[in-house]
C-alpha cells in the first residue's frame, strides 16, 4: 500500500468517525446518560481527532520530508497524534473532575515528553545497532 492510498483510507475512516462523534453529541447526553454516554463520547472523539491528526501529520510529514521512508513518516505522525489526543482526552477528564490547573498540564504533558525522549532514544538505538 503507498502513501496515496493509506490517506484515501484514513482519510475515510476519520470521515466515519466523526460521523459517529456528530451522532453522538446529537443523539446522546453524556451527562444524563451516566458512565455509558460519556465513554461512548470519548472513545467516538478519540477515534475522529486520532484519525484527523494522524491525516494531517501524515501529510505535512509527507510533503516535507520527501526522502524520508513511508512507514517512518506513518509511524511518527501516529505516535505524536496517539499522544496529542491523550492530551485532549485527559484534559476534558480533568476538566470534568475539576482537577483541570496549570500544574496538572504541566505534569501531564511533562509526562508524555518523557515518553516521547524514550521512544526517540529507543529508536536512535535501534538504528545504530541495527
Amino acid at each position: 500500500m503507498n502513501l496515496r492510498q493509506y490517506m484515501i483510507i484514513f482519510g475515510f475512516g476519520t470521515l466515519v468517525a466523526f460521523a459517529a462523534w456528530i451522532m453522538v453529541v446529537i443523539n446522546i447526553d453524556p451527562i444524563s446518560t451516566g458512565l455509558p454516554g460519556l465513554v461512548i463520547f470519548l472513545l467516538t472523539l478519540f477515534a475522529a481527532l486520532l484519525g484527523l491528526f494522524t491525516t494531517l501529520g501524515t501529510l505535512m510529514r509527507g510533503i516535507r520530508f520527501k526522502e524520508r521512508d513511508v512507514e517512518d513518516i506513518l509511524t511518527t505522525s501516529m505516535r505524536q497524534s496517539f499522544m496529542l489526543v491523550i492530551l485532549v482526552i485527559s484534559s476534558l477528564l480533568l476538566f470534568r473532575a475539576e482537577l483541570f490547573t496549570w500544574l496538572t498540564m504541566v505534569i501531564l504533558i511533562t509526562v508524555l515528553a518523557i515518553v516521547e525522549f524514550i521512544v526517540l532514544s529507543q529508536k536512535k538505538k535501534g538504528t545504530r545497532t541495527g
